[in-house]
């Protein structure tokens, strides 16, 4: 009798073992610093994302991040070889271990947050980018849109 109850805690436990703490899935929006470097020359700037997160499988999730450059110069950032002012980027995501922080890494590019959970509603991310002739890091604090 013994063994069958351990037996049910560990298949329990297995199976509860792969899900996520928090549920990401939602809408989130924050503004940001950006550090920008291109062709010789470093640039601070203001921009926003939106970031979607669309599914959550467990440890996996898919999302977008729809992000402007809000600064008022000519500066552009560069998706998959195109220069742009805004853009809308698909990522695929992956829970830690222990469920409180989460790497995302763009389809089409090489750019990658790294995330960590602060509340249901709070998360802290930062952005690394570095390809070829330019590269862009930035800080986020994102709030769930209700």
């Amino acid at each position: 009798m013994t063994k069958w109850i351990y037996g049910i805690v560990l298949v329990c436990f297995s199976l509860t073992a792969h899900a996520a703490p928090y549920n990401l899935v939602g809408k989130w929006q924050g503004e940001y610093r950006t550090y920008m470097y291109n062709d010789g020359s470093a640039q601070k700037g203001i921009s926003s994302t939106t970031f979607t997160v669309l599914e959550q499988d467990n440890e996996f999730l898919y999302a977008t991040s729809e992000w402007r450059n809000n600064t008022n110069s000519a500066r552009k950032s560069e998706m998959a070889g195109d220069m742009m002012k805004s853009a809308k980027e698909e990522l695929l995501g992956i829970f830690s271990f222990d469920g409180k922080e989460v790497v995302f890494i763009e389809t089409k590019d090489n750019g990658m947050y790294s995330m960590r959970i602060i509340d249901n509603d709070t998360m802290q991310a930062m952005y690394i980018e570095n390809q070829h002739h330019e590269a862009t890091l930035f800080r986020i604090i994102l709030k769930r849109v209700k």
